[in-house]
């Protein structure tokens, strides 16, 4: 029987024991009555290519109840004032379909209002600025702006979705120099929770512009982004592998360079643990590094070294087609830890007690990949922030350097799910508790260790409180509420959410 056939008896078994509620059928009747050609049920062609299309495949059992593909503003103002007919009707927005967690651009039994075809960049030169729609992924936006000699502040990989990276914060390659990719938004092309189309920037929505630089989706469906371009010329990107003989020199070179970033912020690094290696991705803006501008890196000896000077586009644009992202389960977790300076084992500490979790946890469970990827927040991080009118992160250039691990589960059982989930938020459990400990041995040695660690939304998982780990939620909150006074995206949609 061809792929297609099963795929097809799938959804009707699928169908046969859940139908959506007639509520959620009306709805979807009605946005098929007014965008013609534009919405599809289950069984069709572009209703199945469509949500098949995720990083994480396990999201394609969910199963919506209709998938609709609006191609403009005007599509999508439409399709929030029929949700907003009734209110039992839940919906997702997807834009590249790069977050694993389901419920965030996916739905069971809903609506799936899927941006793929609002998509395109445009350079102003004049301004200076892009005109990005929500729609594709980073290559086709970085490769058409190289052209002219500029670039924005974009995802490290061209594979991933533009509209989802944005409004969560976006790291980058370019962010050490330009802050979150979310802090280059000028103005936003927005649907609100209402139907309206409002243009938000920050001198005509200060509170609302700083929402929306890494608050999620929350406020409303952003149809456009107006984005600050940079000049780029040729860069050099690298990447080297460690045997394991050399671990407490590697993550001594990783706290080094986390700990002097902020010197030459044109540097930056990936470093992935797991899988019984260790590597590091180096990205520098500039054709040639200088010397030291790795640090204690480029001291050790590399089972694998390799590196080039070639475009910022060829860099984003290196795996797109090397790796086939949606053929597997894929799960994300973040926390947010400070770093500190007097303490350069701690990073070695933390990845040894990944280890130990997984190893207790995977025993038996050879299909399954996890790993690590530490990502330095400078404090210069910070400085381009407030520069630039501030997050919602609140990064300031005054705090305290920090990084982010983004822990990564890639395996192809669903009977793996819970195992991954588990030993995740085990590990993630045990460094907050630990990091009391941290801090209270520095106390008493009369070091401060920085208390302020907000997570990182682009990489959290499922179940962890994003946005109730901003320093200014309260305002936040109470300004969702003012928007969305109905709560269609609060209690309707996916995403992270204000805690009450």
């Amino acid at each position: 029987m061809a792929p297609s056939s099963i795929w097809t008896l799938a959804l009707l078994a699928a169908a046969a024991t859940a139908l959506p509620t007639a509520e959620t059928q009306a709805t979807c009747a009605d946005i098929k009555n007014a965008l013609p050609g534009r919405l599809w049920l289950p069984g069709e062609a572009a209703y199945t290519k469509e949500n098949r299309d995720y990083y994480n495949i396990g999201l394609a059992e969910l199963g919506p109840a209709c998938i609709t593909l609006p191609t403009s503003a005007e599509d999508v103002s439409k399709i929030v004032k029929i949700l907003n007919v009734r209110p039992g009707v839940r919906f997702a927005i997807k834009s590249g379909g790069h977050d694993p967690n389901p419920g965030q651009s996916s739905v069971k039994d809903g609506v799936l209002v899927a941006l793929r075809h609002i998509n395109g960049t445009e350079y102003d030169a004049q301004k200076n600025v892009a005109y990005v729609k929500p729609g594709g992924h980073w290559s086709s936006v970085i490769g058409p702006l190289a052209k002219k000699n500029v670039t924005v502040v974009s995802g490290r990989l061209g594979v991933v979705g533009i509209g989802g990276y944005l409004m969560q914060g976006g790291n980058s390659f370019l962010s050490a120099q330009h802050g979150l990719a979310a802090d280059s938004i000028l103005e936003w092309e927005l649907v609100a929770a209402n139907g309206s189309i409002i243009t938000v920037n920050a001198k005509r929505y200060p509170d609302l512009a700083r929402a929306l630089r890494g608050g999620g989706d929350q406020f409303g469906i952003c149809t456009k982004f107006t984005l600050q371009a940079y000049p780029i010329g040729p860069v050099w990107s690298g990447t080297k592998a460690y045997a394991a003989k050399d671990r407490e020199a590697v993550f001594e070179a990783l706290a080094d360079f986390v700990e002097n970033n902020h010197k030459d912020p044109k540097a930056a690094i990936i470093f992935t643990s797991g899988l019984g290696s260790a590597s590091l991705m180096q990205f520098y803006d500039g054709p040639t590094p200088p010397k030291g501008a790795f640090g204690k890196f480029e001291n050790l000896k590399a089972t694998m070294d390799v590196g080039k000077t070639q475009s910022y586009a060829d860099v984003i644009g290196a795996t797109d087609g090397l790796f086939n992202f949606f053929s597997s389960r894929t799960s994300f977790r973040s926390i947010t830890l400070p770093h500190l300076p007097h303490d350069h084992g701690y990073y070695s500490r933390v990845d040894a007690l990944w280890s130990n979790i997984t190893a207790k946890h995977l025993k038996g469970r050879y299909l399954v990949g996890s790993t690590l990827a530490f990502q330095p927040f400078p404090n210069s991080m910070g400085k381009a922030t407030e520069t630039k009118g501030g997050n919602a992160m609140g990064l300031k250039g005054s705090d305290h350097t920090r990084f982010v691990i983004e822990i990564a589960g890639i395996y192809s059982r669903k009977a793996d799910d819970d195992v991954v989930q588990e030993m995740s938020r085990e590990y993630t459990q045990v460094l907050t508790e630990q990091l009391q400990g941290v801090k209270a041995s520095a106390k008493a040695k009369g070091i401060t260790v920085g208390e302020y660690n907000p997570m990182f939304g682009n990489d959290a998982g499922p179940d962890q409180d994003v946005m109730g780990s901003y320093r200014d939620v309260a305002t936040f909150r109470k300004l969702q509420k003012q928007l969305d006074p109905e709560g269609l995206f609060a209690k309707r949609a996916g995403g992270f959410k204000y805690p009450e």
